[in-house]
């Protein structure tokens, strides 16, 4: 038989897991990579099982229980309606997010249902109002940013302007620089698409014949690019997979999601890129941005 003081002892320790899992989420979310979003898996049955086994301590007045129950159930429903839209339009495997209003609903019916504590307990609201809210906003720091990083506006389907001469993909004179598409032209059926502004760039003619139509990696048969070019290959070709990934033409299995991930990360976005990315979005036919250039944080948001 596990004693009082034991049972409150697990009951402090699981909160203190609580929050230092949390703290560490937001840090390495924020300032390490944040593919750490998987972390949520942790977060979200420790979460629940925090709430229950406080669930006894915490006192709610009536007032404040109907607005619980109100602001539970809206954001419920409010989640439930996000997650089947991304799931319809990102990735099935967002009907796993459907987990996070399943718990809001539960939490709202165990904290404000008929079984709430009476009035006589002594109040803890911010064991609920602190894990309610911060479980929400955890879901939201990764649900948004992922929707914004899988979401994709087809630029007007003009792609016959040449990019000015800003940089040089692969290094070399650009006086003598070939057009080079990163994504290959060998892969896309469409063959105008392939030609999307953000696709062309300009390379040394002797390394652009040395690349031909390889795929980028670190393999014998892949083509590698210097350290300092990774991060423009990589957020080039994530552009081309989200905006053009679901037409038939496009072979998904020429880029490989999580290596571009590590190199966007590994070359910052360079002031060329930026350059070259403005003159796309104000000055050419396209009128488009290359959302990874504009906000390199969402690279890590793909979903292959």
């Amino acid at each position: 038989m596990i004693s009082q003081r034991n049972i409150k002892n697990i009951k402090v320790s699981l909160l203190i897991l609580f929050f230092v899992s949390l703290t560490w989420f937001f840090i390495a979310i924020l300032f390490i990579d944040n593919r750490w979003w998987y972390f949520l898996f942790e977060l979200f049955p420790l979460a629940y099982i925090l709430v229950y086994a406080y669930r006894k301590d915490i006192y709610t007045a009536p007032p404040l229980r109907n607005a619980l129950s109100l602001l539970g159930t809206s954001l419920a429903i409010a989640s439930a309606i996000f997650v089947m839209i991304s799931a319809f339009f990102i990735t099935a495997w967002w009907l796993f997010g459907i987990l996070i209003p399943f718990s809001l609903l539960v939490f709202q019916k165990t904290l404000s249902g008929k079984n709430a504590p009476s009035l006589g307990r002594n109040a803890r609201h911010f064991i609920y109002i602190s894990t309610f809210s911060l479980f929400t906003v955890t879901f939201l720091l990764f649900s948004v940013p992922s929707f914004a990083a899988n979401y994709f506006q087809m630029p007007n389907n003009s792609y016959d302007q040449t990019p000015p001469k800003i940089y040089s993909l692969y290094g070399g004179n650009l006086d003598v620089a070939n057009r080079e598409h990163i994504y290959a032209q060998s892969w896309f059926d469409y063959r105008n698409r392939v030609n999307d502004l953000h696709n062309v760039i300009w390379s040394d003619p002797i390394t652009n014949s040395l690349r031909a139509d390889k795929e980028f990696g670190y393999a014998q048969n892949q083509y590698e690019p210097q350290d300092r070019y990774k991060g423009d290959v990589a957020r080039a070709l994530l552009y081309m997979y989200v905006t053009y990934g679901d037409l038939a033409g496009f072979d998904k299995t020429k880029i490989d999601i999580n290596l571009m991930k590590d190199w966007s990360k590994m070359d910052a976005v360079s002031q060329d890129e930026r350059l070259l990315n403005e003159w796309i979005k104000i000055n050419s036919i396209q009128h488009n941005s290359n959302k990874f250039i504009d906000y390199p944080y969402l690279v890590g948001f793909v979903v292959p």
